[in-house]
């Protein structure tokens, strides 16, 4: 391949919502040799793809800074995705001081020039407020040009997104379908995994667990934490395939390591209690800590739970003489004020109470009718 067609399909993957510098990586070595010395020659195309070799680490360490002066250089030349990468490179804070509202002023020059990726990006700035005062509609007008007016599948995801939500547009899980779809058959991964959630749920479109599996499968190629979740329940629980425990499994620890929070914290668990897999605290500790990080409000407790496991505190708990735990509960019995009305309290027989002490029951539906809703 020559280094326009390098160029090219490196922007293909980009729009496809493809991780390019992977790509990079698995290239051969040579190459990279050849990309390096056309930029030696002055290839702007080839600058930037030295840049995207540097950043990618191809020959150790990623190198941010010497990438991002590679971006600047090319974009100097007047090279439009070298400027795109510059602007994406100050959003990020990669290579540069992150810097949303340079980002932003970039990423307009460039859409003002009716460039599709510069659309999409500023698109997303405006609808989240980064570096400019959030503007959902003018973000989805931005996002149907690109999809539109540029056959961008990136832009067909977004709006689809905003079709789902109801930001900028009115909610519409029927057109968000449609616009998953034109995207998911274009290749994007992103929109693939949405359209398969969208037959999974029969959200927008009648369910089809089997079509669910088929959209989710071909993101999941692509390790995309969300189908690979989602797939790893369809295993599960045999919904769209055939029952298969060890698969399910496998994708959940696939989308676990690709670093989905809700597949580590369900993965944590299952190390805690040594379901499907054998019983492991100090790994269960690792994956519910690394989901906390990430804002699963679950993830905390379990992982405080792990930690008193780990200190010794169940064997502690099952020597302690039960005469004295039901001596405690009558004490504080006694010792209790009048009972708070506002304070909920929730009775539960075994072994539903256990379940919900490990983790694994975390909704409770009575069949008595009751105004209370929420949690306990």
């Amino acid at each position: 391949m020559s280094v326009h067609e390098h160029v090219e399909e490196c922007l293909r993957l980009f729009r496809r919502g493809r991780f390019v510098l992977d790509h990079v990586a698995e290239l051969p070595r040579e190459t990279i040799t050849h990309w390096q010395e056309a930029a030696s020659a002055g290839n702007s195309k080839a600058i930037w793809l030295s840049g995207l070799a540097l950043e990618a680490g191809v020959e150790g360490a990623p190198e941010v800074v010497a990438a991002f002066e590679q971006y600047s250089k090319a974009a100097e030349a007047g090279f439009a995705p070298a400027r795109f990468w510059a602007a994406l490179s100050c959003l990020d804070g990669r290579g540069v001081e992150a810097d949303a509202p340079e980002a932003a002023r970039r990423f307009e020059l460039l859409a003002a020039e009716d460039d599709a990726l510069a659309e999409v990006a500023l698109g997303i700035c405006l609808l989240y407020g980064s570096g400019v005062a959030p503007d959902p509609s003018r973000a989805t007008e931005l996002f149907r040009r690109a999809a539109e007016s540029h056959g961008n599948p990136d832009g067909d995801f977004q709006l689809g997104l905003c079709y789902l939500d109801g930001v900028g547009v009115p909610q519409d899980s029927t057109s968000a379908v449609e616009h998953f779809r034109r995207a998911a058959e274009e290749g994007h991964i992103g929109a693939q995994a949405a359209l398969g959630e969208c037959y999974l749920d029969g959200d927008g479109v009648a369910k089809n667990s089997e079509q669910a599996v088929e959209w989710l499968s071909r993101a999941a190629e692509f390790h995309h934490p969300t189908a690979l979740l989602s797939l790893s329940a369809c295993y599960e629980l045999g919904d769209g395939v055939a029952k298969d425990t060890a698969r399910s499994l496998d994708y959940l620890e696939q989308a676990a390591n690709a670093g989905d929070a809700g597949a580590q914290y369900l993965l944590g668990l299952d190390c805690e209690q040594g379901r499907r897999v054998s019983k492991n605290l100090d790994r269960a500790l690792e994956y519910l800590e690394a989901s906390a990080a990430q804002g699963n409000s679950d993830a905390p407790r379990a992982a405080r739970r792990v930690r008193w496991k780990l200190d010794g505190g169940e064997a502690k708990h099952a020597a302690r003489p039960k005469t004295q735990v039901a001596h405690r509960i009558v004490r504080v019995s006694e010792a209790s004020p009048r009972p708070d009305p506002d304070l909920r309290a929730l009775s539960l027989r075994q072994p539903w109470a256990e379940l919900v002490l490990q983790g694994r029951k975390t909704i409770e539906v009575r069949s008595s009718r009751t105004k209370v809703r929420g949690r306990v």
